[in-house]
């Protein structure tokens, strides 16, 4: 066998060697990444967790107001002569 045909195979098996460790250096652990200063988890859940018991209360309130606004016409219209006249006339109609 000629040396040039030893070098050129001991080349091919130095870089398959060399390609098997670049893999095999993919897979090694890495140092892992600090966390920045924050809040934590929990506290984090805590927050958005009153944000949304906030937001719940709020919109419980527009509904509750939105009824009561209600009621008072409602009421209002009912006292007056005018809306008793038409009950009225509604009435004897059923009748």
């Amino acid at each position: 066998m000629k040396e040039a045909d030893k070098t050129n195979f001991e080349a091919r098996l130095k870089s398959a060697s060399d390609a098997k460790k670049a893999l095999l250096e993919k897979f090694k652990p890495r140092p892992a990444a600090v966390a920045p200063e924050g809040r934590s988890r929990a506290a984090q859940r805590a927050l958005e967790l009153s944000q949304v018991r906030a937001a719940r209360v709020t919109a419980k309130s527009g509904v509750a107001a939105a009824a009561i606004a209600l009621l008072q016409t409602v009421l209002r219209l009912g006292t007056s002569p005018l809306v008793r006249a038409g009950w009225s006339m509604y009435a004897r109609r059923r009748a």
